[in-house]
């Protein structure tokens, strides 16, 4: 089920095809390296596509070698694949959820971001607040989540939930939650809008 803080069905499936094929290219690479196990768990799957995720959104040559292997990609699709050189890897806490976005708040900043989604947040196999290693994206000027994220084992309890989700709501109020990354900005700073 769709909800708001999703991009669209048409969007989600623009982007996991996009990450899918990114990943693959990634994972060539990856192989070309080292050696991979031929048979794996769910968990070690799972670890992999973590690791070749951020393969390449750390090194944005792999991104631009996609590029050039793959004449045929649209000028929409380019424009996207390349503004995902725009992101944010972190430590992240995801603060709250609210119809429009999620929060988090990185712990290198020490700023909230609203992110969309790509999948239907009731899957989420852990309680919010959380604290996770994942990675935002920009994407048409607004961060995305994809999801993909390590959850660290720190539990939150009820009076640091709650502080969170007051903390959350004044800062929504107040118009503080950073919901774009800068599109013109040459250093790739983060801003309000």
């Amino acid at each position: 089920m769709r909800t708001k803080n999703m991009l669209s069905a048409t969007e989600v499936t623009k982007c996991r095809e996009l990450f899918d094929a990114l990943d693959a290219f990634a994972l060539k690479k990856l192989a070309e390296k080292s050696d991979l196990p031929k048979q794996m768990t769910q968990n070690e799957a799972g670890a992999l596509k973590s690791k070749v995720r951020q393969l390449w959104l750390k090194d944005h040559t792999i991104i631009d070698q996609f590029l050039e292997k793959n004449l045929a990609i649209t000028a929409d699709d380019k424009e996207i694949i390349v503004g995902w050189k725009k992101n944010l890897i972190d430590d992240f806490c995801l603060m709250k959820v609210y119809p429009e976005y999620v929060v988090f708040y990185s712990t290198e900043t020490k700023q909230k971001y609203g992110a969309k989604v790509l999948f239907d947040l009731k899957l989420m196999s852990f309680p919010v607040p959380a604290f996770l290693a994942t990675s935002l994206l920009f994407y048409k000027g607004i961060i995305l989540w994809d999801g993909l994220a390590a959850v660290r084992s720190i539990s939150v309890g009820k009076t640091m939930a709650k502080g969170f989700f007051e903390e959350c709501e004044k800062d929504r109020k107040a118009g503080k939650i950073i919901t774009s990354f800068c599109e013109d900005n040459k250093n790739s700073e983060l801003i309000c809008i």
